[in-house]
This record gives structure tokens, sequence and C-alpha cells, in this order.
């Protein structure tokens, strides 16, 4: 880290709170929360209803300016400020998450932005024939992981330490295969060229490891721990991902994603997922992976809610620490009624104000779990 990125050490953090959520954060990831619970809350609600917006195309754009985007997402942080709850101050790179893996060997890259403002990446296939493979090369010079770094490096020295910022999710395993020879042909490569996608799993394995330490090189740490996109975590956690062996029986996962997504958690120690609703049956094989620190379980707008599921989202998971989402009335009843299981980190969306957000935090901190 460079000398000027440290003139933010004695500016005071955004969340004045920090320290209390950093705290009780240390004991849930430590699984030291069995029966009390986390919660982040967020005031107001969408002006738009969020599934109807993403079901709206998308719309092809180019690269957009990174270091602009910084700006815009700036002046979102001072949510953080005005309610004492466990959400820890944090953004990322936007943009270029997992277009980047196929772009830096040479793909052409696609950029979607959203009705709601959003913009991510996709790369077009890139192997045609696995002839290719050995023709493979990975750089740090490569012109797109030279946009990474000075994006990163950009975010660092304008948050001057405010707030913290997170690492990409790490696009490996089955994730990695599908980018590069589009999904269709990777899942038929499973069963038809299933020494190839172990060699290319090996080379994604190598290449999220030089990727995720580049940025961690940049970051360092915040509060004595990182950040991924949705976490704070005290160890040298790194967001993974397990989207495409969603559409998979549990048993390919188990032989060909475990191995490689176990030999990255144990490169940094610890392991964050998040896992979609049409991903729920890996649960079971997912909790036994050694270094996982939690599990986010994403609803993708489908009536099967996780929060309505607790049960049996837990008998699932064992006791991997979950976060889920919900609603600020449906989770004030359950609170009452005393349905909440400790254990648990709750999302809340849609507090009417701050000082009922507030007020929300402050009987959840009191809460102990069934």
């Amino acid at each position: 880290m460079r000398k000027d990125q440290n003139v933010s050490d004695n500016l005071p953090f955004i969340k004045p709170s920090l320290d209390e959520a950093v705290e009780r954060l240390r004991r849930f990831w430590a699984r030291e929360m069995r029966d009390e619970i986390c919660v982040t809350v967020s005031v107001g609600k969408p002006s738009t209803d969020a599934r109807q917006v993403r079901q709206r195309p998308a719309e092809v754009v180019p690269c957009p300016d990174l270091k602009a985007m910084f700006h815009e997402m700036a002046a979102h942080m001072e949510r953080y400020r005005d309610v004492g709850d466990d959400a820890i101050p944090a953004m990322s790179i936007p943009a270029i998450d997992q277009g980047l893996f196929g772009a830096a060997l040479g793909a052409e890259v696609v950029f979607l932005r959203y009705p709601d403002g959003g913009v991510s990446s996709m790369s077009k296939p890139l192997i045609r024939d696995w002839s290719q493979l050995a023709r493979l090369r990975f750089s740090l010079d490569n012109p797109w992981i030279r946009l990474l770094r000075e994006t990163c490096e950009h975010y660092q020295q304008h948050t001057r330490g405010r707030w913290g910022l997170g690492t990409l999710i790490t696009i490996d395993g089955l994730n990695f295969v599908c980018e590069l020879r589009g999904a269709t042909n990777a899942y038929l490569d499973l069963y038809e060229h299933p020494a190839e996608v172990r060699q290319l799993m090996d080379f994604a394995l190598d290449m999220n490891i030089q990727v995720a330490e580049l940025q961690r090189g940049i970051f360092g740490t915040y509060r004595g721990g990182v950040l991924g996109t949705y976490y704070w975590s005290p160890s040298r956690t790194v967001s993974i991902s397990v989207d495409c062996y969603a559409m998979c029986h549990s048993r390919v996962y188990r032989e060909l994603g475990e191995p490689f997504l176990q030999r990255l958690v144990d490169h940094f120690g610890g392991g964050m997922l998040h896992v979609h609703h049409n991903g729920r049956h890996l649960l079971p094989a997912l909790q036994r992976l050694r270094g996982l620190m939690g599990i986010k379980l994403a609803d993708d707008w489908s009536p099967e809610r996780a929060f309505l599921r607790l049960d049996e989202m837990r008998r699932l998971a064992g006791d991997v620490p979950l976060m889920v989402s919900c609603g600020y009335n449906e989770f004030l009843a359950a609170l009452e009624a005393k349905r909440l299981l400790g254990n648990f980190m709750y999302h809340v969306s849609g507090a009417p104000d701050h000082d009922a957000a507030q007020r929300l935090v402050d009987r959840a901190k009191q809460y102990q779990g069934r």
C-alpha cells in the first residue's frame, strides 16, 4: 500500500457503531451465537418492484467508467451512518465481475446494464475446441487485469478508510468452465471430456488465487478482517460460488467441485458462499467444506423463500451460519412470536424510518432464538 493511501488513518469511520458490529460478527462467524441473531436493516422500499425490474431486458453497453462509478456508489454509503445494526459499510468493484476472467484470456466481454442501474459482465465462449486448452495463458499484465488493478487503487485512495472494499467473487470450477465453454458445452463436457474439464479447473484455481491476491494486496485489511461482496470476516475469507453446480446432481459437486473449491478455501483460510434457490439441494454437501464461514441464501423471487423455511434450511445446512432476507413487517412479527432461529443473520428491508429501524435492531440484539 502506498504511503499516500494511509492519510485516512485518523479519519472517523462512517458508521459510529462499527466496533460493536465487528465484535458481534466475530462471534457470529465463529459459531458462538447459537441462540442469538445478527440483523441488518435498510430503510424505505424500492420505488419499483425488484421482480418487475429484473424481468425487463438488460441493455448492452460499453465498458463503463469504473472510476466514475465510485462516486455514484459513495453517495449511498451514508445509509450506514444512522442505524446501529450489524451491517459493515463496504463496496466492491462494479461491472467487471465474472466477465473479467474470460476477457483476461482473450474472450470478448459483454457489459449489461439492468433497469435498476446495476451493471454486470459476461464473456463469450473462448474455447471452441479443446485443442485450444494447451494455449491458454494468464498474466497479471493483461490489459483487463491492469484495469482491475488501477480501479482498485483508485477506490482505495478515495475511500480513505471511511468504509471497506470487498474483493470480487471467484469464478472457478464449473463456473469458469461455463464462462469459457458456454453453459451447454460445459455440462456436456462433464461427461464427454472430464479430463479436460479438470485441467481447465486447475488453471482456473491458479488464476483466481492470483486475481484475489492482487485485490487483497491493494485493499489490505479493514478493522482486522477482510470484506467480500456482502460480508466482513475476521479471517482471509474469499467469496466463492457454486452457481453452475446448482443445475447438477449433488454428486457432480462432490466429485468434481468440492476438491477444487476446498483447495481454494484452504489457500485463503476461509470461504463465504451464496446459494441460489435452485442450489439448495447442495447444502448438505456444502456444509462439509472445511473453512466455510457462512452461506447467504438467495431467494431469486421464488415463493419458496428461505425466511419462511428456517427449520428446513437449518436441517440442510447443519450448524453453518446462514443469511436470509425478509421484510420489516414479517421480521417484526416473527420476532414478537419468537419464531426466529439463532445462528442466522437476517437482512431486513423496508423499515419505515430510521427510528423504527433502530428500535428493531435494539430488540433483535436482545433476542434469544429457539
